[in-house]
């Protein structure tokens, strides 16, 4: 391996992190990197990225479907609400979606990825993309719930879209700094923070396109 791709160093004196709520300390506390390289060593296994994106769908599930209920109780107590669908209805579309269709997704995104991290020099295999890619979500967990709960009472009280989109869009920001630091290790790049600002930069321009683009159009 390159100097220009060899992964930040370990202390020697400082134990792997270990245990799930270990690990998202550690991912918390700055140590992400080492999480990803401790999962590496010991070996990934296809049974652990299942569980791991199993876990990334549960979350998706337990964060999007408050706020999903919260739209549904709104819209069923608007005049004409009658024709929203029943709670049953509702947990049920997200329970496939985020359960079976979200797991398959991260799969393609994954393979994706390494396809591209590839052509820039990345030496990171397919089971080690998938470990970065699938971790990202569970260490970024504790934000995502925070978020969702902040989400649901924004929603219930009536605040704007903008608002109820904001810590949402925190928690993604956490969400997508633990992908590219894990994705960075798990390819042997030894810094994740262009990866970040790169993927940031384009968002933002999206959304600004995005708006400006629908008021011209208005």
């Amino acid at each position: 391996m390159s100097e220009s791709l060899a992964p930040a160093p370990t202390p020697a004196d400082r134990p792997a992190p270990r245990g799930l709520v270990g690990r998202i300390a550690a991912a918390w506390s700055g140590r992400h990197r080492e999480v990803i390289r401790a999962d590496l060593a010991a070996g990934v296994t296809e049974a652990r990225l299942l569980a791991y994106v199993m876990g990334v769908g549960l979350l998706s599930l337990l964060t999007t479907l408050p706020a999903k209920l919260a739209e549904r109780a709104q819209l069923a107590a608007a005049p004409g609400g009658g024709e929203a669908l029943s709670v049953g209805e509702v947990v049920t579309m997200h329970v496939v979606a985020d359960l079976f269709f979200l797991p398959l997704f991260l799969y393609g995104v994954a393979a994706l990825i390494r396809i591209v991290l590839r052509l820039f020099g990345g030496e990171g295999g397919w089971q080690a993309t998938r470990l970065a890619v699938f971790w990202a979500p569970i260490a970024a967990a504790p934000a995502a719930l925070v978020a969702a709960a902040a989400t649901s009472l924004l929603t219930v009280a009536g605040a704007a879209p903008m608002l109820t989109d904001a810590p949402g869009a925190l928690a993604g920001l956490i969400g997508l700094w633990f992908w590219c630091a894990g994705l960075a290790e798990a390819h042997g790049f030894r810094r994740a923070w262009p990866a970040f600002a790169a993927i940031v930069l384009i968002w933002i321009a999206g959304v600004l396109v995005y708006t400006y683009g629908s008021g011209a159009a208005a």
